[in-house]
């Protein structure tokens, strides 16, 4: 499955109107002038007119730009801002029942941990980079289902709009990274162990640096030893580190030893 109309439990007959909205978005979005960013915030909203705010300085481009999505977005929605809710809903559904509940990128349960859920792009729906083959790519992606995941808000703050060689659809999250969740009437305890395994190492070390699971160990630990100010300390300098690779790696080692001191 990669179209979202398949989501709809019947598209040729109640659901005609939205599949065809669905239709005309996803075609705007791949052929079209309408940004990714822009019909992404359009169906993330189930419907409601997305807000294209011009520049201070805006050029003649940038107006023209405004006022076609304007009118792109106002006739797609024909007064209906709950034009796309179903399909909406019934992504989200299928996504975190793919995915068994839990985050494509660091494995904790998405309604355990008590933060939000998110959707997210593996390959970014607004690419770093401005060559053409990229945004290319990103428009081709933007609503395909297979590009589509659930992770939690953590996961996707660290990646921000990187694009990383993991695909959580495309790849079995164990052949890189193995965990231990510890659970306890007080605390529960994430650990990853990254794959040695030529092959795999890369990979590895790329999702446990991309997506800070380090992080969310240390933060684990920090409620489990209640100790929080000096493990806080170390996790900020390793953020602030982020450029210097020797440092951060005796910053690993400094926490690991008052962890081990503690425990």
């Amino acid at each position: 499955m990669n179209n979202l109309i398949d989501l709809l439990a019947d598209p040729t007959g109640v659901d005609l109107k939205e599949a065809q909205i669905l239709d005309k978005l996803r075609w705007e979005t791949i052929y079209g002038s309408v940004t990714t960013a822009d019909a992404w915030a359009f169906f993330t909203t189930g419907g409601k007119l997305p807000q294209i705010l011009l520049p201070k300085k805006p050029t003649a481009d940038h107006i023209s730009y405004k006022n076609m999505a304007d009118t792109f977005f106002a006739a797609l929605q024909n007064g209906d801002d709950k034009c796309l809710s179903k399909t909406k809903k019934e992504l989200r559904t299928y996504l975190t029942n793919r995915q068994r509940g839990f985050c494509c990128y660091c494995r904790r349960q998405l309604y355990l941990h008590g933060t939000a859920i998110n959707i997210d792009h593996v390959v970014p729906k607004t690419p770093k980079t401005k060559a053409a083959i990229a945004l290319h790519h990103a428009r081709k992606l933007c609503f395909d289902i297979e590009n589509l995941v659930v992770c939690c808000i953590d996961c996707n703050v660290a990646k921000k709009a990187e694009r990383h060689t993991f695909h959580p659809n495309m790849a079995n999250y164990g052949d890189y990274i193995s965990y231990k969740i510890l659970i306890s009437p007080t605390s529960n305890i994430i650990t990853y162990k990254r794959s040695t395994t030529l092959g795999q190492k890369n990979i590895a070390e790329e999702i446990y640096r991309v997506f800070k699971l380090w992080r969310l160990e240390m933060r684990q630990m920090h409620g489990a030893i209640n100790n929080d100010d000096v493990l806080r300390s170390i996790e900020a300098s390793i953020v602030a580190a982020e450029d210097d690779v020797e440092l951060r790696v005796k910053l690993y080692e400094l926490a690991g030893m008052y962890i081990d001191r503690l425990a």
